[in-house]
Formats: structure tokens, C-alpha cells, sequence
């Protein structure tokens, strides 16, 4: 053809302007474009084993075939001399079909790791799984999946009719009308008159006479003559025979042995200190504990001797006395209640040898004032103090002290003559305490109380 240019080796070029080049040398210099073929206006080819067919068509990549091209697309037809003008191939033929390439499904698999969005719709034919495969732009998707396998998106009962849809916007695209299959109320009763139970709206029944005891009221008792237990109703009975009478035995010791009606004896010699008596002494040898029958000792020379202590100083500061104890803590004891007792005794005498009281013996006795103990000692709840006080007395107070003369409580009382203070425990912690009666500041009488 005119204008027709070949550079390649083993090249044809067929038609104006035809061409077949070299682009690309890969190999310094001698072509790569070879065996290729071009035909038609202005076709050409640059690639190896390459075939451009058409006005303008072009191959440019190795092992192609080009018809048409992109600018002048060509409809094939195979069986036909009118293709579809809007399909790229016509098959026509009454006696052929259309071969797919055929692949394992492993060769499938293969090639779908080297496919891109690029190739978005190939086909091919999966040998094994005997189905056509498409490729979505991602993955193989089966062409033959059976198109009965849908979700519905939304369902929802209206009255009888059920409506579903298949749209993500709910809209209901198919009802069914379920009127036929409900009794509009779904309310049934059961219903028993004499054995037989029945049903609303359901002509059937139901015999239940086969599940009685034959009384028609399943009313049975248990009984049972000597040994032998047995029920209303049945023919079956029990014989407990075998287990009567078992639990009734005795137990009896001889020398050593225990033993038991009906059964084996048990040897408690071993249980005993060799003498059958199993009676122990406890023994002291300088400071080694011992006891009869047994060969272990207690060492006892760390724990002797630990109370000798002696009293080293004491010291009086004020009203406080501190006084120290070998090897132990020293304590301080505040003895200012006992110098404020004092003072108000010399306090009171010193006023009685002034206005000695003008009373006989008997008006006197009546007059004493009392300090009961309290009741109960020792306690862990509450406690009640008992007291007499004379009406012509104008300050009366108990003084609570613990063990080391520090006060810890005062109990002003303001009821003359006999009465009784009440005591919590809970305000006090467990020891051992002294309670004093006081008379317009002087000490009439101490008692002991203790809490739990």
C-alpha cells in the first residue's frame, strides 16, 4: 500500500499508510518488533507477535490482536452478516457454542492475585466447581450463585398482613396477607369435663382417663402392715424387712475393746498410755517439764525467773509520782485526787472539832450516808450504784479512777436520801476500776467494780 513502511523482520503490512515499527530496543540496537502483522488504513504494529486489523487500529503490546481499535471499533460476527451494532461479538451459530477458558480452581485462584479493578467483568470457567466465575474488580464472584438467596432488610406485622421489604429505606415492597392463617384472637381456653380435656375452637380432645389410678380422682395413700409398705390403687408392695430393727444396738466396753451389738469390736489400747488408765501427771525437774507416759520435754529455763524485777526510783513532781522498774517501763501515777481527798478531810475534821454535831447514837446511824456496790460485778452492758445520801449534804459526787488513780469519769448527783446511778460499759475498757462517793468534797467510801 501506499506510504506502507515495514522495519521489523518476518512482518506483512497490508494497506495505506500501514506500518510496522520498532518503538522500544531493548537490545541495543536490533529490532524487537517482530512477526507482527498490519492491515489496513493507517494500521500498525510496534510490539512482537502483534496484530492490528482495521482503519487506524493499532497494537502496541506484545502477543495481541487488535480489531477495529479504539477509534474505529469494529462489531465482529461469527454466523452472522449483520453482528449487533452495539456488541462487540455476535455469535449466530445454531450448532456451536461459546468455549470459556477452562481453569482448576487453583489456576482460578492464581490468576485472580495478578487481576485489578482494570479487568472488572472477565470470565472464565471454574473445572472443578463446574461454575462460571466473574471478576468483580476485587474477587471472583460465582455466575451461576443461585438468585433465590436474598435478605430481607425490613419485616414488620400490620394487623394480618406481614410486610417486607428488600430496600434499605424500609419502604415495604411486598405483603402478605396472614388473615387466613389466624383466628384474629389467639384466645383459646382449656377446657376438663370429666376426663376429657378440650380446646376452644378445636373440635379435638384429648382422653385423659389412661393417666388416672382407675378412681378417677389419682387420690392414692401409703401404707404400711409390719413390714411391708404398699399403695392405694396399686399391686406392687415393698418389703423393708431387711432394713427394720438394724438402727437398734448397743455399745459396751470390755477391758480395752469397744463393741457394738451385731458388729465388729475396736481395740482402744493404742488410744492409752500403756498403763489402761490413760492417767497423765505433769512433772517439773529444775526447769525441764515433763509427762508421765510420754517421752517429750518442755525446756522451761527461758521463761523462769522473769518476774524478779526490782523497783529502782521514784520520783514525785507535783502531784505526779514516776516510778521505774528494772528492765521495764516506767509509769507515772497522779496522785492529786488522793491529796485533794486528804484536804478535804483535814478540811472537815478541822470544822467538826469546831461545831461538833449535837446528835445521839440512833439519829446518827439513820443519817449515814451509804455507797453500795454495784450490781452486776463484773458486767458488760450496764451496772446500777445503790447510795443513801443525807439531805442536809449540799455537793454529792462519784468519782470513777482506773487502776493507776487517773479520774476517768464524775457522776454529779443532785437526788438526796436513796437512789442508784446508772453505768454503760461502753464507756469504759475492759479492766478493773474505783468508784468513791464524795460529800461536799470529802471521801466517804471506795468500792471495786470490774468490766468485761
Amino acid at each position: 500500500g501506499t506510504n506502507a513502511l515495514v522495519q521489523n523482520e518476518g512482518a506483512i503490512v497490508i494497506g495505506y499508510g500501514a506500518n510496522s515499527t520498532d518503538l522500544i530496543d531493548n537490545t541495543g540496537g536490533d529490532p524487537d518488533a517482530t512477526y507482527n502483522i498490519a492491515i489496513g488504513y493507517n494500521a500498525s504494529t510496534s510490539a512482537f507477535n502483534s496484530v492490528a486489523i482495521g482503519n487506524a487500529a493499532s497494537a502496541a503490546s506484545d502477543n495481541t490482536m487488535v480489531l477495529g481499535g479504539a477509534t474505529n471499533p469494529l462489531s465482529v460476527g461469527i454466523g452472522t452478516d449483520a453482528p449487533n451494532a452495539n456488541a462487540s461479538l455476535t455469535l449466530e451459530d445454531t450448532n456451536k457454542g461459546l468455549l470459556l477458558n477452562r481453569l482448576t480452581t487453583a489456576l482460578r485462584t492464581s490468576l485472580g492475585s495478578s487481576l485489578t479493578a482494570a479487568e472488572n467483568g472477565m470470565l472464565v470457567y471454574d473445572t472443578e466447581e463446574k461454575a462460571v466465575y466473574v471478576w468483580d474488580g476485587t474477587q471472583w464472584l460465582s455466575a451461576t450463585t443461585d438468585t433465590d438467596d436474598q435478605t430481607v432488610d425490613v419485616f414488620q406485622l400490620n394487623g394480618n398482613n406481614l410486610e417486607l421489604s428488600l430496600e434499605a429505606d424500609g419502604v415495604a415492597t411486598e405483603t402478605v396477607d396472614l388473615s387466613g392463617y389466624l383466628d384474629n384472637t389467639d384466645a383459646q381456653d382449656l377446657t376438663l369435663t370429666g376426663t376429657t380435656l378440650s380446646l376452644t375452637n378445636d373440635a379435638t380432645t384429648v382422653d385423659l382417663s389412661s393417666l388416672q389410678d382407675g378412681t378417677g380422682t389419682d387420690s392414692q395413700e401409703l401404707s404400711l402392715a409390719t413390714n411391708i409398705l404398699s399403695i392405694s390403687g396399686g399391686t406392687n408392695t415393698v418389703d423393708l424387712s431387711g432394713y427394720a430393727n438394724t438402727d437398734s444396738q448397743n455399745l459396751s466396753l470390755t477391758g480395752s475393746t469397744l463393741n457394738i451389738d451385731n458388729g465388729t469390736g475396736v481395740d482402744l489400747s493404742g488410744l492409752a498410755d500403756g498403763t489402761g488408765t490413760d492417767s497423765q501427771e505433769l512433772s517439773i525437774a529444775s526447769d525441764v517439764l515433763s509427762i508421765s507416759g510420754g517421752t517429750n520435754t518442755v525446756d522451761l529455763s527461758a521463761y523462769a525467773n522473769t518476774d524478779s524485777q526490782n523497783l529502782t526510783s521514784a520520783t514525785l513532781t507535783g502531784s505526779v509520782i514516776q516510778i521505774d522498774i528494772e528492765n521495764g517501763t516506767s509509769v507515772s501515777v497522779d496522785i492529786s485526787p488522793l491529796i485533794a481527798d486528804l484536804e478535804n478531810r483535814v478540811t472537815v475534821l478541822e470544822a467538826c472539832t469546831c461545831n461538833p454535831l449535837m446528835v445521839d447514837d440512833e439519829e446518827f446511824v439513820t443519817m449515814r450516808p451509804v455507797l453500795e456496790q454495784n450490781i452486776p460485778n463484773p458486767f458488760d452492758a450496764t451496772s446500777a450504784i445503790g447510795y443513801y445520801i443525807p439531805h442536809t449534804v449540799s455537793q454529792a459526787d462519784i468519782v470513777f479512777s482506773n487502776n493507776v488513780g487517773q479520774i476517768v469519769d464524775r457522776i454529779t448527783i443532785t437526788q438526796k436520801g436513796e437512789g442508784e446511778v446508772n453505768i454503760n460499759a461502753s464507756n469504759y475498757a475492759s479492766g478493773m476500776y474505783y468508784y468513791t462517793l464524795y460529800l461536799d468534797g470529802r471521801k466517804i467510801d471506795t468500792k471495786k467494780m470490774i468490766v468485761d
